[in-house]
């Protein structure tokens, strides 16, 4: 029964017929070979079918769900599900910044009491090496209060400590 239905489908392709050759007097004469002979109707309507499964694929009719999915469609959902993780992302980013803030103001404060201890100490040193010691300490403390805060530090004379 399959056999058959094979034969009946392949013969709706293609065909096999005894090939003919001329001898050397010019009578045609059959060769006993089989030559098959395409039927271009067949080939045709197997690109078709071929189209018209692969349109019913394409706009999602079978299997149900699957196919193409609209750029617009996509986006939106994709952005409705992005939305609640970017407002909580910002809610602590937000926080962040506010703890930036004070870290910033804790260090600035940090540095300006040592800048001020090193002052005291550089007031009170007798050694001149110890003195550039100190006083190459002191700069780099500013530039430190500098990053930290964003201003410059006016460092006090020995008499205002």
């Amino acid at each position: 029964m399959i056999a058959e239905l094979f034969k009946a489908l392949l013969g709706f392709f293609l065909t096999f017929e005894e090939a003919e050759e001329e001898d050397g007097n010019g009578n045609v004469v059959k060769t006993g070979k089989k030559k098959a002979q395409v039927h271009h109707r067949g080939m045709l309507t197997l690109l078709a079918c071929s189209f018209c499964v692969f349109a019913v694929w394409a706009l999602g009719m079978y299997p149900p769900g699957s196919g193409f999915v609209w750029a617009g469609d996509f986006k939106a959902e994709i952005t409705a599900q992005v939305r609640p993780v970017s407002e909580k992302v910002d809610a602590v980013d937000q926080k962040l910044g506010t703890l930036q803030v004070s870290l910033n103001e804790m260090l600035a404060y940090s540095t300006a009491q040592s800048i001020n201890a090193t002052k005291r100490r550089l007031c009170k040193a007798t050694e001149p090496e110890e003195k550039s010691r100190l006083t190459i300490d002191i700069q780099t403390l500013v530039g430190k209060y500098y990053r930290f805060s964003g201003s410059s530090y006016a460092v006090p004379n020995c008499g205002e400590l």
